[in-house]
């Protein structure tokens, strides 16, 4: 399996998953009756706004939805590491923007 670097933690060198998000309290993941994950969220007031960064698969892929307040700003799909990965992203450039907003 040839796993590209934007789908890989940089903290451990695995590729990332929502399992992995998982493991970090900030983040609320559905998991269903057979195990399989159905939504994984982070939400989080930062600038005045209500964020909400969210992960579901479709199909064989995952899609990333991120609200601020009630508006969509960033919608994609891809690989679960990749999304994964994206997820992250938004968190930090989120939280590190002062105002709490960012240009979509």
């Amino acid at each position: 399996m040839n796993t590209r670097e934007s789908d890989v933690d940089s903290r451990d060198a695995r590729p990332m998953s929502v399992a992995k998000l998982a493991m970090d309290p900030a983040w609320e993941v559905t998991v269903l009756t057979g195990g399989r994950w159905s939504v994984a969220e982070r939400a989080f007031e930062h600038g005045g706004s209500r964020w909400v960064i969210g992960l579901t698969p479709v199909s064989k892929l995952v899609a990333l939805i991120v609200w601020r307040d009630d508006e969509v700003v960033a919608h994609a799909r891809g690989s679960e590491a990749k999304m994964c990965t994206a997820a992250l992203e938004w968190t930090q450039n989120v939280l590190s923007n002062d105002r709490g907003s960012m240009s979509t």
